[in-house]
């Protein structure tokens, strides 16, 4: 398992047939394979990741996309969401994993960038 913590510019992580998949938030991202409690993370996103950082409580991001899109995160249990600094509540949410929508525009020749800062509440070893 990827722990997350440690790892560089590595996003997140999703399950897939037979293996895991890992989200690189860069060409020179280190990956350190430990077993770790799950912190939060990007299971998937419609769009590409760039700027990524890990902070004590939470990630930043910008997502990147040609036209509406929407991402996943992973293990969000007390997770607040601010998208260009606004509050975004999740529009399904299957376990920890809630799902994000950014606002729908028209598709463009420039990709439309959002900024995503997830803030969450410390969570105690024991659960």
């Amino acid at each position: 398992m990827p722990a997350l913590a440690a790892s560089r510019q590595v996003a997140g992580v999703a399950p897939g047939p037979g293996a895991r998949y890992v989200h690189l938030a860069a060409a020179a991202a280190t990956l350190v394979l430990a077993a770790e409690p799950p912190v939060v993370h990007v299971r998937e996103a419609a769009g590409w990741i760039e700027d990524f950082t890990r902070q004590h409580a939470g990630i930043r991001f910008t997502l990147a996309a040609y036209t509406t899109t929407r991402f996943v995160l992973g293990a969000a249990r007390g997770c607040r969401v601010r998208v260009d600094g606004r509050e975004l509540a999740p529009t399904a949410t299957a376990g920890d994993d809630p799902t994000y929508e950014l606002p729908a525009f028209a598709t463009t020749t420039t990709p439309r960038r959002y900024l995503v800062d997830v803030r969450c509440a410390a969570v105690s070893a024991s659960g």
